[in-house]
């Protein structure tokens, strides 16, 4: 039960510096509130081995000398207490312990170390010197010259230091705090007097006097600041508060100051109401005091910011009721598109937000260069052969484009449903219903429906294939907000279509003995298809998203698929496949395209489509390498293509590489390689350089030195708009103390 306190307490206290601290100064004793607890504590018997061991009739005290241990005999729902000591009194009726020559106690993976010792365990006082203690969950060390217990969960320190570094006899430790008197009063508060911040003994930070939080529930209370140094921002500073509403909600607020722009305010939300229900939001705010003017225009990307009050919102909820409906909530809504470019790193950042969501959530935020943000509301429910959902989207217009009005969908209904009817034979149907709204513009009504029958074809033993066809219906009723052009207000639109696959499946196996037996197995799948869709007019029809232009289409698809696995068998029986990577080739043919009339000579036909490459190689666990190219079988070469690979290795290395080409659109390097020099050392440099302009746009170099129980790092950020130094210490077991700067890789 006192394990499991400790944990608890870690766990809810991370984050608050000396509450974390002054919680945890003598956790090992006494932290169990329940008296019950302690008298069945105390119902075990104890057991005393030793060199020699003296009892009295008359007397209730039994000593021990040399090589003493006193155990207690207890039950698999206790951990185990042992005392250790060359010379140990015990008082078999009064729970007191005298010890001396050097005391241990061990309780579970802690252990306790005194020069002498006095306990009452029946009455929970006591008085310990030259007092060292190791919790072994947190890698935390304390030592004090004179501890006392005075009451039930109440301590003094004197001289009293803690450390996450192994305190080895002679040496310095490379950090730790020291207090001269620390009067502790578990669940309540810690008085700490000239308490200090020490690297290698060296006093950093002074506070002549402290009073903490001391709770064992989670408590409201200063976190680490903030500090950054920008080109843009000058210096800020950052100091969040934690604020405790109940166990399930917490607010934090973050009020800041950045030189060049003005004061800053931030705040952030949560709750959990259960293990699938959970929210947070996060709101940041600040008066500007710059604006975008031609000649120092940010990212010089045309938009010229003229809004001084700058926020950005975001946040996310899931929620499952009790009959397996599901909800869900995104909020991303933005003054301005250069907010989240400006603002990626720190504890308001976007990139801290991003990774936030998708570690809690599973789903980020959309890439921060899209000006226009979407908030949505999902409400979904499933079942073995349906699906019923609901959404509504709303689209917040940052001002990028001034002659773009944004549509918003209020609401989306989307119900599917598949239904067997004979043998392999099935029907499926999917049906959607949108509204469309635009405060000035085009609105409308659209009604969707497509519903089909597929089955399987019986091909023999050699081959598989599939038939589907079906129809699609679709209907609008527009609506016109403002000033429009004169549109018909009801329309619809008719298609037809189906498509057919045949493939097969070819493979053969190597085997050879070679430490184990192995097996490699070559799998190669070609396949055939063909897809139509019939034609409709659709110039007519107003346009909210792809569904409302469907090409027609009479297309021959091609491909041939290889797959590469190794199967080993080891001497005890069990199997391990690795997968090797696979080789893709895929292509079609537009019999449209082959048939249709030429305007002109210089109007060739060009059925085919290019060829899509997919290469796929992962020889060893650690290498992956990813190549994807489009070939014009016209004699136009390479429209794309993209290389990807990565390297992972033992202690953190790791050697990416991106290159990536799109014809007329990008052409850009992404390198990023990190290597650990000797034990503590690590250094990683990355760069972003687009070859179409000939610029780098960005650049990072990180050097980190992480010895056992503490670390340094030490960034440098450039980018075309900013440069960014930044120096960061954390402590092993407490967390950040202060940092020069906020990014991160």
């Amino acid at each position: 039960m006192v394990q499991t306190f400790y944990r608890k307490t870690a766990s809810q206290l991370q984050g608050l510096f000396f509450p974390f601290v002054a919680c945890l100064f003598f956790s090992w004793w006494g932290a169990t509130p329940s008296s019950a607890v302690e008298d069945e504590f105390l119902a075990f018997p104890w057991q005393m081995d030793a060199d020699r061991i003296t009892h009295l009739r008359d007397q209730d005290t039994m000593t021990g000398e040399g090589n003493v241990i006193l155990r207690r005999l207890d039950g698999a729902d206790f951990m185990p207490f042992v005392i250790k000591a060359e010379r140990l009194e015990y008082g078999m009726q009064s729970g007191e312990v005298r010890a001396s020559g050097g005391m241990e106690v061990r309780m579970g993976n802690d252990v306790i170390n005194a020069h002498e010792a006095t306990l009452n365990l029946d009455q929970q006082i006591g008085r310990l010197s030259n007092t060292s203690i190791f919790l072994a969950d947190h890698n935390l060390y304390f030592s004090g010259s004179i501890v006392e217990k005075f009451g039930e969960f109440s301590y003094r320190f004197e001289d009293g230091y803690i450390t996450s570094c192994k305190v080895e006899q002679g040496k310095t430790t490379p950090w730790g705090i020291k207090a001269r008197k620390t009067d502790l009063t578990m669940d309540e508060y810690a008085f700490l007097r000239d308490a200090t911040f020490r690297i290698h003994d060296i006093p950093i930070l002074y506070s002549p006097y402290l009073i903490v939080p001391a709770k064992v529930s989670r408590q409201s209370g200063f976190l680490f600041p903030e500090i950054s140094n920008s080109n843009r921002d000058g210096l800020g500073l950052i100091t969040p508060i934690f604020i405790d509403l109940s166990p399930s909600i917490d607010f934090t607020f973050m009020p800041g100051y950045l030189q060049e722009r003005g004061a800053v305010l931030g705040t952030e939300f949560r709750y959990a109401a259960g293990p699938y229900s959970m929210g947070s939001f996060t709101l940041q705010y600040f008066d500007d005091r710059t604006m975008d003017v031609v000649g120092d225009d940010y990212k010089s990307d045309g938009y010229l910011r003229t809004v001084n009050d700058r926020y950005w919102l975001r946040g996310k909820v899931d929620h499952q009721f009790s009959n397996q409906i599901q909800a869900k909530l995104d909020v991303d809504l933005v003054s301005d598109p250069d907010f989240l470019m400006e603002y990626r790193n720190g504890i308001l950042g976007f990139d801290e937000s991003h990774d936030t969501y998708r570690g809690h959530f599973h789903r980020g935020l959309q890439q921060k260069t899209i000006p226009l943000r979407e908030s949505t509301l999902q409400v979904s429910k499933a079942w073995s052969a349906a699906f019923l959902g609901g959404e509504l989207r709303g689209v917040d217009d940052t001002g990028y484009d001034e002659g773009v009005e944004p549509t918003h969908t209020l609401p989306r209904l989307v119900l599917n449903g598949r239904t067997p009817l004979y043998g392999s034979l099935g029907w499926k149907w999917d049906s959607e219903y949108d509204y469309f709204w635009r405060q000035n513009g085009l609105a409308s009504h659209r009604f969707d429906v497509q519903t089909s029958l597929a089955t399987s074809l019986p091909l023999g033993p050699f081959f598989e294939g599939r038939v589907e066809s079906g129809v699609r219906e679709t209907i609008y009723q527009v609506e016109e907000n403002g000033e429009m052009a004169e549109i018909t207000s009801n329309q619809n639109r008719t298609l037809w279509g189906g498509e057919i696959s045949i493939a097969s499946l070819v493979f053969r196996d190597y085997s050879w003995e070679k430490d184990g037996y192995h097996r490699l197995r070559h799998l190669i799948r070609p396949s055939l298809g063909y897809e139509f869709v019939s034609q409709d007019e659709q110039s007519t029809l107003p346009a909210f998203d792809l569904l409302d232009r469907i090409e027609r289409k009479s297309m021959v698809q091609m491909a041939l698929h290889q797959y590469f696995s190794m199967n080993t068998i080891r001497s005890d029986g069990s199997t391990r496949r690795t997968d090797f990577g696979f080789f893709k080739i895929s292509g079609q043919y537009d019999l449209h395209e082959a048939r249709r009339d030429k305007v002109g000579g210089a109007d060739p036909r060009r059925p085919f489509s290019d060829v899509h490459f997919d290469l796929d190689l992962r020889p060893h666990e650690n290498f992956r390498l990813r190549y994807q190219t489009d070939l014009n079988v016209y004699g136009e070469g390479v429209p794309e293509y993209e290389l990807r690979t990565s390297y992972s290795g033992k202690n953190g290395t790791v050697a990416l590489v991106d290159y990536r080409y799109e014809r007329g659109v990008a052409h850009q390097l992404d390198l990023s390689l990190g290597a650990r020099f000797w034990d503590d050392y690590y250094l990683k440099v990355s760069t972003k350089r687009s070859l179409i302009t000939d610029r780098t746009i960005e650049e990072k170099v990180r050097f980190i030195y992480h010895p056992h129980c503490w670390s340094m790092e030490l960034n440098w950020t450039h980018t075309e708009d900013d440069d960014k130094v930044l120096l960061l210490f954390s402590l092993d077991g407490i967390g950040k103390v202060f940092e020069w700067g906020t990014e991160e890789f």
